[in-house]
């Protein structure tokens, strides 16, 4: 009997709302900050962010279900966002549009229900296909327990975990060096594991208290 086991993934892939069209409503939009991109093997630093739209359909536990769209935070008229936006408003947004304006609108969105994979590595991903105007009379209400990123504490907001997990990324070939044989180590002196901990614990303190309760700008 063999010893090697092959095992699935642990990724809990959440209920999706079937294809379709819904009325919901923009709850959240939320700075993530510089994010890496990596489009053809090259990789950028962009501005990113997401809306979160709640939806007037419940999964099979009664939540609302909800959908975020990410973009790259840039008002072009050929970006995504910029198109979205049009798309929300019915008319082209302006250079200096305030966010918050945004918040709590009821629209109708066409969902597409997209499946990756088979068995149990298959996942699931809800794209917004369009946005338009809400029918007369329809109005989707925020769940009063919804909490806005830039409420929670400044360690759980997601510009915070975006920069976290990018510095983690960054730093771990530098910690990887020090652990390499002398020999092969470069004239300058390596830092130690405590001096490269202590400086991303000092960015994230740095970061945390200055984004906490911040505005989302375009």
């Amino acid at each position: 009997m063999s010893e090697v086991q092959f095992r699935a993934s642990n990724f809990k892939d959440f209920e999706k709302p079937a294809t379709g069209m819904y009325h919901a409503v923009l709850a959240d939009i939320v700075d993530i900050g510089d994010v890496p991109n990596t489009y053809k093997g090259v990789t950028k630093i962009q501005p990113m962010l997401y809306f979160v739209w709640i939806l007037d359909a419940k999964d099979k536990e009664g939540r609302q279900f909800q959908i975020r769209e990410r973009f790259n935070n840039s008002l072009t008229e050929r970006s995504n966002l910029y198109k979205r936006l049009k798309q929300i408003l019915n008319q082209a947004p302006s250079v200096d549009i305030n966010p918050e304006t945004l918040i709590g609108q009821t629209r109708k969105l066409f969902i597409q229900l997209d499946v990756v994979g088979e068995g149990t590595q298959q996942k699931k991903y809800t794209n917004v296909i369009g946005v338009s105007a809400a029918d007369a009379g329809i109005a989707v209400s925020i769940p009063s327990d919804f909490v806005r990123d830039k409420l929670k504490p400044a360690t759980e907001q997601a510009k915070t975990k975006y920069a976290q997990k990018y510095q983690q990324q960054q730093s771990a070939p530098a910690t990887a060096s020090v652990a390499a044989p002398a020999a092969a180590a470069s004239a300058a002196t390596p830092l130690t594991v405590e001096q490269l901990q202590a400086q991303l614990a000092a960015a994230q303190a740095a970061l945390a208290a200055k984004q906490q309760g911040a505005d989302v700008k375009f």
